[in-house]
């Protein structure tokens, strides 16, 4: 283990080193208020001078480049917005139906060339359906019926 007095007698040392250095007299002290630390150059972080010689001067009514960043950010968003709004319309355009399911979706059938009591089987999304021309007789029959004895009795 290291004592105390070992200690003691480091920090002796230097401040008997520290005190024994040679300080200047005057020297020009320049503070870098962005920074916050302090230089002796003129031109903080500066190897050419170019710290200040390219810097846009401030202007006078106190505008700064916050107007400039928020007109960007602004139109970074209004493009961002718009994207997602093209992609949604898109996404949702793609879950309707095709062209050839909505032509399959509607059929139409000339009747006119089904005589009477006759019946046509036709095909409709891939299945038969049956269209039948019925006669004056078989037509005044079904009338007939009490809408009462039907299975599911509901006026037309």
């Amino acid at each position: 283990l290291v004592s105390k007095a070992f200690f003691i007698a480091m920090a002796m040392r230097a401040i008997h080193r520290l005190s024994n250095v040679a300080r200047p007299r005057a020297v020009n002290l320049t503070v870098a208020r962005s920074a916050g630390y302090v230089t002796t150059d003129d031109k903080p972080n500066s190897v050419d001078g170019k710290f200040t010689s390219d810097r846009l001067p401030k202007s006078a009514d106190g505008a700064n480049s916050r107007d400039f960043t928020y007109m960007l950010l602004g139109g970074t968003r209004f493009v961002y917005a718009s994207a997602i709004r093209l992609g949604l319309i898109n996404f949702v355009g793609s879950m309707s139906a095709s062209k050839d399911v909505l032509a399959l979706a509607s059929a139409e059938f000339d009747l006119s060339n089904i005589p009477e009591g006759n019946t046509v089987t036709v095909k409709w999304r891939g299945k038969p359906v049956f269209i039948k021309h019925r006669t004056p007789d078989e037509i005044s029959t079904c009338e007939a019926v009490p809408v009462s004895e039907l299975r599911d009795p509901e006026p037309d």
